[in-house]
């Protein structure tokens, strides 16, 4: 535990207050090791109130369109940060890069946490012209990495992000988002009857990214009965895509459920899914480590169909917790699927050794340390 309370803020326009990895995992691990901590975030209502042990400073600022959001809420999150007084200083968001080059102007030490890579992720942003983000990506590059080389740390998810920013500026760290994992999740491992019929469940962003089309029309060729559990947000425009497939009959939507919900949806199932199609800021073929979900899958002891990024591979086939496909390989999807419901001890081993890797290595812990590290560092 520290002895001296330095101070210190978190600041984001673009996520919501308790995000996890934000307020759950930074901002608990540093006020549990004794620094003062405060989070300013942007919300429905305003309100200050101490939640854990962090000062949660919600602010409401409506706006109507991107351009508002960069303006109005950043200066007013800018202004209530002059007004914590804090030491230390952690931005979330490219937005708030001018934000933190005016604070260190101010004698104050500043960190950056790109959640994504900032450097190609313009490129895949529908709401800029496809003509212009070339140009946007070319000058927000060069604005960025003038800002970036002045703060006086650098945090990222992932191996390859991680080396980007370090071209930038040599005080550059990864910490990623393992889950959280206490007491409870290790000794208290509810045993909790699987579902009679074969079941894969997918839990998050209900999104072309995690390639549903191809999941749904994989489960055209299987014999035996099955059902696709799906949760998360998605448009309408979206379901009424998948609801034309012909193995929707085959889809249970639950949409939006609580998060404790997940993870017992998890225990029923039989397969978690996490397939990502390749994309520029997930890293394309090499993948990121910073998706939560790989994790929060092996955690709950089943077995993982995911993505062959090369990242993904050596983390799942090198220890025997899934199997990794082509996500656009509809019959390597469908023939992964039906080895694992075929293979119940098979299927088990790999559920225990994914679990088990998780529990050793790939949990918040690990990374929790790397924080509290960078932290004493720059004071």
């Amino acid at each position: 535990m520290c002895i001296v309370q330095h101070k210190v803020c978190h600041l984001t326009t673009v996520h919501p207050i308790f995000d996890v990895r934000i307020f759950h995992k930074e901002c608990c691990s540093l006020a549990f090791h004794g620094f003062n901590v405060t989070l300013i975030a942007c919300g429905e209502r305003e309100y200050q109130e101490k939640i854990c042990g962090i000062t949660c400073i919600s602010i409401n600022v409506p706006v109507k369109n991107r351009i508002q959001r960069f303006i109005k809420r950043s200066k007013t999150v800018y202004n209530k940060a002059l007004d914590v007084d804090a030491e230390i200083y952690h931005i979330h968001d490219p937005e708030l890069l001018s934000i933190g080059l005016k604070l260190k102007n101010k004698g104050k030490k500043v960190l950056f946490d790109s959640h994504e890579d900032i450097t190609v992720n313009i490129l895949d942003k529908n709401y800029i012209p496809k003509i212009l983000r070339p140009f946007i990506q070319f000058i927000f590059n060069k604005y960025s990495s003038c800002v970036l080389k002045k703060l006086d740390g650098i945090i990222s998810v992932t191996p390859h992000i991680v080396e980007k920013f370090k071209n930038i500026n040599s005080k550059t760290y990864q910490i990623t988002n393992f889950p959280i994992v206490n007491e409870e999740n290790i000794l208290n491992q509810e045993k909790i009857q699987k579902f009679s019929t074969p079941t894969i469940f997918f839990a998050g962003g209900v999104r072309p990214l995690f390639n549903h089309e191809n999941i749904i029309k994989s489960l055209d060729s299987i014999e035996f009965d099955i059902k696709y559990l799906l949760a998360g947000p998605a448009s309408s425009e979206y379901l009424l895509t998948l609801q034309k497939l012909k193995s929707w009959n085959k889809v249970e939507y639950l949409g939006i459920i609580p998060h404790s919900e997940v993870k017992k949806l998890y225990k029923k199932s039989h397969i978690g899914l996490a397939i990502a199609n390749y994309s520029n800021n997930g890293g394309g073929k090499l993948g990121t480590i910073g998706n939560t979900k790989l994790f929060e899958i092996m955690l709950e002891e089943i077995p993982i169909i995911c993505t062959d990024f090369i990242l993904w591979k050596r983390i799942i086939e090198d220890n025997n917790a899934g199997i990794c496909v082509n996500p656009s390989d509809i019959d390597s999807i469908s023939k992964a699927i039906t080895k694992l419901i075929l293979n119940g001890s098979e299927s088990r081993i790999m559920g225990q050794n994914g679990r088990k890797i998780v529990l050793e290595r790939y949990n918040w812990k690990t990374q929790e340390s790397i924080l509290i590290d960078i932290y004493k560092r720059i004071n």
